[in-house]
């Protein structure tokens, strides 16, 4: 019975942590991305300038 829980507490551990990672490569993609892009792209315009 010990060992029926323990498969089910690393699955559902290894499931949580693998949503939460793929929360977090969501996440950065859709709203993080475009403003680290735009930065990126006005401090190199303050470069040139």
């Amino acid at each position: 019975m010990s060992k029926i829980n323990k498969n089910v507490i690393l699955a559902l551990l290894t499931l949580t942590s693998s949503m939460f990672l793929l929360f977090q490569l969501y996440y950065y993609k859709h709203y993080l991305s475009p403003k680290v892009t735009f930065f990126l792209f006005f401090f190199s315009l303050l470069e040139t300038i």
